[in-house]
């Protein structure tokens, strides 16, 4: 939505497919007939899936019009809300007495919704029959981690860089 000739807001739905395989092998090294061997304690195995959306809301500053092959630039700043969906898991943990307990029930994430702040910049090209081609680079900060289970937590940093084509 444009404001005026240098001004606007945008709003996006980003979808993105996420998930994580975590390994723990637990052991121990005790002395049991003279033997310095490590002996199995047990394991987990677990591999987790989800759905993020991410909604960034931008106010966007374009500086310069394009003329001739000079892009148009724009650089934005804004707040985001990551939407974390569709979690599936499976779990397998075998205890030190070979028994094995599995499950499907998906994992509690830390955080169901995440907010963030986003700054980025793009180009945009216009040529003469109204094809326009544009390049964003984006920064987002999250300020809570969705996923933060044992050894796996989400990352707080995201960097993206996005290419777009209209008609």
């Amino acid at each position: 939505f444009r404001i005026n000739n240098t001004w606007g807001v945008g709003v996006d739905a980003m979808y993105k497919n996420v998930g994580y395989d975590a390994f723990v092998l637990t052991q121990t090294i005790v002395a049991e007939d003279d033997s310095t061997d490590p002996v199995l304690y047990g394991y987990t195995n677990e591999r987790t899936r989800a759905t993020f959306w991410d909604v960034p809301v931008l106010l966007r500053y374009t500086r310069y019009q394009q003329k001739g092959w000079k892009p148009r630039t724009t650089g934005m700043i804004g707040v985001s809300t990551r939407f974390a969906t569709g979690i599936e898991s499976y779990r397998e943990n075998v205890n030190k007495s070979a028994n094995v307990y599995q499950t499907s029930q998906p994992i509690t994430p830390a955080y169901k919704t995440s907010p963030g702040a986003t700054v980025g910049l793009g180009v945009e090209w216009k040529d003469e029959i109204g094809v326009k081609v544009s390049i964003e680079g984006r920064y987002t900060r999250w300020q809570r981690d969705v996923f933060k289970n044992g050894p796996t937590s989400s990352t707080r940093n995201m960097v993206e860089v996005m290419v777009g084509f209209s008609f």
